[in-house]
């Protein structure tokens, strides 16, 4: 085998082990997505009532 023949090599169990984790990275993607987004609307949520907060003048 040449060397181009071996690094253009795969062997099917490591390239099943690849796309598994490379699926299971990517729901776990999705999820850190979806919690940012709920984090964003509490920070949202807090700012907004921190904008109807009134401060009592002096």
């Amino acid at each position: 085998m040449s060397e181009v023949q071996l690094l253009a090599f795969n062997d099917a169990e490591q390239q099943e082990k690849y796309i598994s984790d490379l699926e299971i990275s990517t729901v776990k993607l999705k999820d850190c997505g979806k919690e940012i987004i709920e984090l964003q609307k509490k920070v949202i949520a807090l700012y907004e009532e921190f904008r109807n907060v009134q401060v009592p003048t002096v």
